[in-house]
């Protein structure tokens, strides 16, 4: 048994992974090495479709059978009309220029004006023109979890897999009305950027798939009659083993709960197996879920305590009958809930690992090593939040290790692009674009920089309430934008923030600002009010430029340790080679 009266965590994670690893087995808990399962691709973007403009009434085996006859060309599909003096895709000089460079990869082609999809009237679907597109593909692994589908569109889209339905999206599903994005168009969620949409849909029936050749057929619609064209290409992939594509991570941590996401292989349901000592006597789940990407939250914990844990994925699809071996367990990980108390505590921040998820790594590593109850990334976690694999590839594969025992508490970045994925990926409290926690004798606001922040738009009215109520002896913000930049080509600064938050900062007495954008680290101070940028996490660096109120800006990958006391806050910015950069206190 493990006691479970320490009062912090211990200063070296793995010594205590490989204490953990040698009581578990004692104890006979499974501890084993994490490998992350990739998905084998059956169809990829720009591969080759047929295609015809037709109706979207009919027999599909209809459909299918004269599309066979027709002559493959290369995705990306993009329909234009005549009406269009620049469409969605030349806007700019840039684009067309790319555009042409691209034109042998893709496929053109003219539709009507007045092609739109009308779902006030479901009769009227036989009669509506779209886009039908179909090919084929050879399967032939033995096994099959699951299947993944990612899209690039601008519409609503119906995808069949050996004619049967595999996935609907921004379309109405028959006799209800179409699928939204809840509050998305309030918080300025978005599926795409300027081109298309893009976005992926996890844990799909692979039902419909079949040993040797496979059709996929696609009916693409033209929604909205002022949107410019049309835009379609896909990936589809399998996963033909049972295993994690992301390992157990620790969200939106508290003194009674916390949250645990992982995504697994398998459609499955999702528990979590807990306990204060070696035996996990503690269960919870969230059987509503079915899918692939879970998340559960456990609740009634007890405060400053030290739990183990790992995850279960029960598989759902095909039915078994009690077959434990298609099941998947995680090994055992723990955490520690937060204080109720005003007491010590550190935490470290970083942002901007994108690009060089080989940087993020090693960063990484470092951070494993400090006696941190949490961290904060400031955001651009990803080159560009449209793909999944940037996020697999750059944030998650990379942070996992830390992940599985200390929570990161995530603000968006204009790379991450205020993505629907972003929503997907991470649990956090409010409205998950911008939110406060309390922590200890500190409270942080999290602030969405790539939204508006002018005033009387809602993210600044909750910053001003949220301020305003705040009791805390410590207040510390992050986001992504600094208001005062710490590299040429960005200075003065962010505009929206220092012209319309920074007011707000001196107002309510913020102590401590932490930013990112900059890929180095700089500090300065104004009005009593401390700004921190650190840039540093993985993606390359910026040459510094100091100007006022900047006093310091240094061109390295690293990240901060933030030690807050009841009168004093230290920071210090540690390189990743481990040597400290910088050091500074904030005294109450």
């Amino acid at each position: 048994m493990i006691a479970n009266d320490m009062r912090h965590a211990l200063p070296i994670r793995a010594v205590q992974a490989l204490v953990l690893c040698i009581l578990l087995s004692l104890s006979g808990v499974a501890f084993a090495a994490e490998d992350l399962v990739a998905p084998v691709p059956l169809s990829d973007f720009g591969s080759a479709w047929t295609y015809e403009i037709g109706q979207a009434g009919g027999s599909l085996s209809e459909v299918e059978e004269r599309l066979q006859a027709q002559e493959a060309r290369p995705a990306p599909f993009i329909g234009v009309h005549d009406g269009d003096k620049k469409d969605k895709n030349t806007k700019n000089k840039k684009r067309a220029k790319d555009d042409k460079k691209a034109r042998d990869e893709e496929t053109r082609f003219e539709l009507d004006k007045d092609w739109v999809f009308d779902e006030s009237s479901e009769s009227s679907l036989a009669n509506q023109e779209v886009l039908w597109l179909s090919q084929t593909f050879e399967f032939s692994a033995e096994q099959i979890e699951s299947l993944r589908l990612e899209a690039r569109f601008l519409n609503g889209f119906v995808v069949y897999l050996n004619g049967q339905e595999l996935l609907r999206h921004g379309l109405a599903l028959e006799g209800r009305g179409r699928e939204t994005l809840g509050d998305a168009e309030a918080l300025g969620i978005r599926e795409g950027r300027e081109r298309f949409n893009q976005r992926i849909f996890r844990g799909l029936d692979p039902t419909p798939l079949l040993q040797g050749q496979n059709r996929l057929t696609v009916r693409v619609h033209r929604r909205l009659a002022d949107n410019p064209g049309v835009y379609f290409d896909l990936r589809l992939e399998a996963f033909t083993e049972k295993g994690f594509v992301k390992t157990p991570y620790l969200q939106n941590p508290g003194a009674e709960a916390i949250t645990v996401m992982f995504e697994s292989t398998v459609l499955s349901t999702p528990y979590v197996e807990y306990g204060v000592g070696t035996e996990l006597t503690e269960v919870a789940t969230n059987p509503s879920t079915g899918g692939t990407l879970h998340e559960v939250t456990l609740t009634h914990l007890m405060p400053d305590t030290t739990y183990f844990y790992r995850v279960r994925a029960e598989k759902l699809w095909p039915p078994l009958h009690d077959d434990e071996s298609s099941n998947i367990t995680s090994p055992v990980y723990f955490f520690r809930t937060a204080p109720t108390g005003t007491g010590p505590f550190t935490f470290i921040a970083y942002g901007d690992n994108r690009s060089q998820p080989v940087v993020h790594a090693a960063l990484i590593e470092k951070l494993l090593a400090e006696p941190a109850s949490f961290a904060i990334n400031t955001g651009d976690l990803t080159e560009t939040g449209i793909e999944d694999q940037r996020w697999q590839d750059e944030f998650f594969a990379p942070a996992l290790p830390l992940m599985h025992y200390l929570p990161i508490w995530t603000t968006l970045g204009n790379h991450d692009g205020n993505h629907v994925s972003y929503y997907e990926l991470f649990s956090l409290p409010g409205n998950e674009s911008w939110y406060q926690f309390e922590y200890g004798s500190a409270e942080f606001f999290s602030l969405n920089s790539t939204e508006p922040m002018e005033p009387e738009s809602p993210q600044l009215l909750w910053l001003e309430q949220a301020l305003a109520h705040s009791t805390a002896r410590w207040k510390i913000v992050f986001l992504h934008h600094p208001a005062f930049a710490c590299t040429e080509a960005r200075l003065p600064g962010y505009a929206p923030v220092r012209d319309y938050a920074v007011p707000l900062f001196e107002q309510y007495s913020v102590d401590l600002v932490l930013a990112g954008h900059d890929h180095l680290y700089g500090r300065g101070e104004l009005n009593g009010v401390d700004y921190v940028i650190t840039g540093g996490g993985g993606a390359w660096t910026y040459p510094p430029t100091v100007r006022e109120p900047n006093t310091l800006c240094v061109q390295q990958h690293h990240y901060l340790v933030i030690d807050v006391d009841e009168d004093l806050l230290r920071i210090r910015a540690i390189n990743i080679d481990g040597e400290e950069i910088d050091s500074f206190a904030i005294a109450q």
